[in-house]
């Protein structure tokens, strides 16, 4: 295991190892979308099924809703209903093999969203695939055992005796450790390796294997195909497309199920649910506690709608909410709170609905005696500008291919959204504590791949709206104070 995780490692192209801190802090400090490495290990099984089914439940607290989250409205404002509702997963029944994903170091079971979508939309029952959630900000220590705690639990619990496995980047060295042990490997049907490093021989001679790679993969470069595996090399997708795209979705589904997909699109055919986990940047531990208030915003200035939440759900051991039945059409704000008081609140905005989602992912601080939770100083966070991260959910985002302006700021340049650096998450807030935007990169992050962030100054009092445009497409998101939460604008 050590050796392929050194193998993955070594393709990651850190640029001079400046300051380890800011390694650490980034990497582990937020996200989203699976890359490579991994610690100590705490598994947490998510699924689209109903989560009593896994033995945790999730509750409605009607009365449960943070004083500050408040808004008043005025006496003669009559409310609108509220469009947010608890449902269970339609009836389903696939008789497919269930699928566990494995994400990549520094990310979390939402890199599989798209894939996820696109099963579905292919007859997959949401109950039948299954993600991984590991401690990924250093190191893979624990995951092996952890993930075979997960699959023996769901061959228990639907009847089958394998599962297919599919892991990305660093996801690809933990499943080459599983399938070294003749026991775990007769658990796995077929496996597949996304963006992950080349290896000189397929994970085990017995399981059929699928090597996917990109030679646009500037992350984990020079796989050009595994001897004795089934490889699919693309030309187009960045290290995270691999994991993402339509063309990589049908290399899988053809190699897992013997034929191509009926379709790469997805749709609210089934209804406009979505399920999901809170967990701590990075580390991925479950927010035992903690609560998850859904607002539905307006779509142009991202004000709230209402004067309390249209739910605010209570989260159980695992993290887990939902599934929720919510409107297609509208845009909603979802505000993750830890159970501690002191817990930094994290308002994540995304674009309205386009399809079922049983992976929606929401983050929080880790306390302060975790690695990225004692590295929050390194950021200011003021009370009169607010604190941004602008995450790409399924590809980088490329200066010369891409525009992704903030209140008409070109944010997508060669300085913060170069081809080589494969950004897809960008923070965004007053560096220099002047009040002032300056736009200037900010060094803590310029080591990195994947991250950039730069100098920007957006007042908080009284909230205004900051508006995103990525290409064609726009996403209106409110101020909030640095020092209260963290606002985050998602792109599918």
């Amino acid at each position: 295991m050590l050796t392929v995780w050194l193998d993955h490692l070594g393709v990651f192209h850190f640029r001079q190892g400046k300051a380890l801190r800011s390694l650490y802090f980034l990497l582990g400090g937020f996200l989203v979308v699976g890359s490579a490495c991994g610690s100590e290990s705490t598994a947490n099984i998510s699924s689209g099924e109903d989560v009593s089914s896994l033995g945790d439940t999730v509750s409605v607290e009607e009365d449960a809703v943070p004083t500050d989250d408040t808004v008043p409205l005025s006496p003669d404002v009559q409310e609108p209903p509220s469009t947010v509702k608890l449902v269970e997963w339609p009836a389903c029944s696939d008789g497919q093999t269930p699928i566990v994903m494995v994400h990549g170091s520094f990310a979390s079971g939402d890199t599989w969203v798209s894939f996820a979508r696109r099963f579905m939309a292919n007859g997959y029952c949401p109950a039948s695939l299954i993600t991984f959630d590991y401690n990924s900000t250093f190191g893979p220590a624990g995951a092996t055992e952890d993930l075979d705690a997960v699959i023996d639990d769901l061959l228990v619990r639907t009847g089958q005796t394998q599962v297919d496995l599919i892991g990305h980047s660093l996801g690809g060295a933990i499943g080459y450790d599983y399938l070294a042990d003749a026991s775990r490997a007769a658990k796995i049907r077929r496996y597949v390796h996304v963006g992950a490093s080349k290896q000189d021989a397929p994970a085990d001679a017995d399981t059929p294997m699928l090597n996917l790679a990109s030679t646009n993969d500037t992350i984990v470069a020079g796989n050009d195909g595994i001897t004795g595996a089934e490889n699919v090399i693309l030309t187009v997708e960045d290290h995270y497309a691999v994991a993402t795209s339509a063309a990589a979705f049908t290399a899988v589904y053809s190699f897992l199920t013997g034929s191509a997909p009926e379709t790469t699109d997805w749709s609210l055919e089934n209804g406009a649910i979505v399920a999901g986990k809170a967990l701590t940047f990075a580390e991925n531990q479950p927010l035992a506690g903690g609560t998850v208030a859904v607002w539905e915003v307006d779509s142009t200035t991202a004000e709230r709608l209402k004067s309390e939440p249209d739910m605010v759900l209570e989260l159980e051991a695992d993290g887990a909410f939902g599934p929720l039945e919510i409107d297609p059409a509208a845009t909603y704000e979802w505000v993750v709170r830890a159970a501690s008081p002191e817990a930094l609140a994290v308002h994540y905005f995304r674009e309205p609905l386009t399809g079922p989602n049983p992976f929606l992912y929401l983050r929080s601080v880790p306390t302060a005696d975790s690695l990225v939770g004692s590295l929050l100083a390194s950021i200011p966070l003021s009370d009169s500008s607010g604190f941004f991260v602008l995450f790409s959910e399924s590809r980088a985002i490329v200066s010369g291919d891409d525009s992704l302006t903030m209140n008409g700021l070109e944010l997508a340049t060669d300085t913060h959204a170069s081809r080589e650096n494969c950004t897809i998450a960008i923070f965004i807030y007053d560096e220099n504590e002047n009040g002032q935007t300056e736009a200037t990169p900010v060094e803590l992050f310029a080591a990195l791949p994947f991250f950039s962030a730069l100098d920007y100054f957006a007042p908080v009092s009284p909230p205004e709206t900051v508006v995103y445009q990525l290409n064609e497409r726009s996403l209106a998101v409110r101020t909030v104070p640095g020092e209260d939460g963290a606002v985050i604008a998602v792109f599918d």
